[in-house]
């Protein structure tokens, strides 16, 4: 019949919610049911683990707002995702554009402000990146009043640090400066800078000319500067420093907390001349670094004049030794004189010997957790000897020396019998002496390994092959095999 409807057409109920529902999946994906506050929280933990954060829309927390609309708004509603801002000047990518890095600041509203900058290149830098920095560091200022830390990575004397001074900066906390091949010229403004900063108390400072300069003499004059030693708990020294140098600077950080040295010259001061100087004390310093590129003299006197109490972790360097005899008198009577809790001891080609070693590890034995040794020059400082009085339950007439350790690094400073290692190991992860026994808190097992064996490794099949175990069974990480 012509006219008529056509028949209605059967569908079931199953049938016809799926074809409903077909045109929505994304709608029912579990990630739209989350909360935008643990949304908010989940992209937080999107963002590197860093101070500062690249512009890049490839990573947050731009990736995160170019997902969808809601991911968009959550993420612009989060002021402390865009308080951080990492710039990097550099003829292999294109420069962040000022639009966006004012949208940028823009979204962060009035939390404290984390902004970096960085010419990577090396002296002498294009005249092209010198001017693509400069309305970007004028950009800067004009936030100066909610500066929290800042980061200037400036090589070359272009009389930069002056396009950055905008004001009072009463936030800033924390100041890192890389004036690669820097010129006295630019002192004032420095100064200006830090004069503005009544809040900093963290300060890093570069000044080397070339990338191969860390091992070479050159011209600085750090003491110049108007800093207030006296507010700073964390300092990090990348120039050069004579031993006279290390000591004025020492002598006013009376808050000093973790401290680093990257280029200590040593000396110009005599003996004699050192024990007329009052010694140094810093009495909350946790964390020393050194490095020396050439041992001498000079790091004995240093460890004469110091004295740290609450000393954690030391961590020393030494380039090259050329005759000159590790003070190993001066460092056990600087430990003995700071009466400290030491946790982590960290040796790189000092040359010191198993003896002054043993001396140090027994000083700090109750509370060592880590103990790293590296050298390839062929000074061994590890033998039967030491791991016997490392190994738990081996020797009964002598406590078990450091009973706390948990990481131990050897990098070709070990030549011992095969498989003394290995018994070391095994009994510090499956102990049988009364500190496992008895369930104390001064013993602890080893969990982490890292080993380079002096010579050819195939000398100690024994301790290769536990060590692959121990690592196929989790009872350690074991690095370096």
């Amino acid at each position: 019949m012509t006219g008529m409807p056509p028949s209605p057409i059967y569908v079931p109920p199953s049938e016809y919610l799926q074809q409903g529902l077909a045109p929505q999946p994304v709608c029912l994906s579990p990630v739209r049911r989350i909360p935008p506050e643990l949304l908010g929280e989940i992209f937080k933990k999107c963002l590197l683990n860093d101070t500062f954060v690249l512009v890049s829309t490839g990573s947050a927390p731009l990736l995160l707002s170019q997902v969808c609309s809601a991911w968009r708004n959550v993420a612009f509603s989060i002021s402390t995702l865009w308080s951080s801002l990492r710039v990097v000047i550099s003829r292999r990518a294109s420069t962040p554009q000022l639009p966006l890095l004012n949208f940028w600041l823009e979204r962060s509203c009035s939390q404290p402000l984390s902004l970096s900058l960085e010419l990577d290149e090396f002296p002498p830098v294009p005249a092209e990146l010198v001017a693509a920095a400069l309305p970007i560091l004028h950009f800067f200022s004009t936030k100066s009043s909610r500066w929290q830390s800042l980061r200037l990575v400036l090589p070359g004397s272009h009389m930069l640090i002056h396009s950055v001074l905008g004001g009072s900066a009463p936030k800033l906390e924390s100041l890192s400066l890389d004036l690669r091949s820097w010129r006295q010229s630019e002192t004032a403004e420095i100064d200006l800078l830090l004069r503005s900063a009544p809040s900093l108390h963290q300060f890093s400072w570069s000044n080397r000319p070339s990338w191969g300069s860390w091992d070479i003499e050159f011209e600085d004059v750090i003491g110049t500067l108007q800093v207030s030693w006296g507010n700073m708990t964390r300092l990090v020294l990348d120039s050069w420093l004579t031993l006279e140098d290390s000591y004025d600077v020492l002598r006013q950080c009376h808050s000093l907390v973790d401290c680093e040295f990257r280029h200590f010259a040593g000396g110009s001061l005599t003996p004699s001349l050192v024990a007329s100087q009052p010694s140094l004390s810093l009495p909350h310093l946790e964390s020393f670094k050194l490095y020396q590129h050439e041992l001498n003299h000079g790091l004995g006197l240093l460890f004469d004049m110091l004295s740290c109490p609450s000393l954690q972790h030391i961590y020393l360097t030494c380039g090259h030794v050329n005759g000159v005899l590790w003070p190993q008198s001066q460092f056990a009577a600087f430990f003995s004189r700071s009466s400290c809790l030491l946790q982590t001891l960290s040796l790189e080609f000092t040359g010191v010997n198993e003896d002054g070693l043993t001396q140090i590890l027994s000083m700090n034995s109750a509370s060592l957790l880590c103990l790293e040794v590296y050298d390839a020059r062929g000074d061994i400082c590890v033998t039967d000897k030491l791991l016997v009085m490392l190994t738990d339950g081996e020797d009964s007439t002598q406590p078990l020396l450091c009973p706390r350790l948990k990481t131990i690094v050897l990098h070709r400073v070990m030549a011992s019998t095969d498989g003394g290692f290995a018994r070391m190991l095994q009994s510090r992860l499956q102990p049988t002496s009364h500190y496992a026994s008895l369930h104390i808190p001064q013993f602890s097992r080893i969990e982490n390994v890292d080993l380079d064996f002096s010579g050819d490794n195939s000398k100690n099949i024994i301790d290769l092959a536990y060590l692959r175990s121990a690592q196929s069974q989790n009872f350690l990480t074991v690095r370096g095999i």
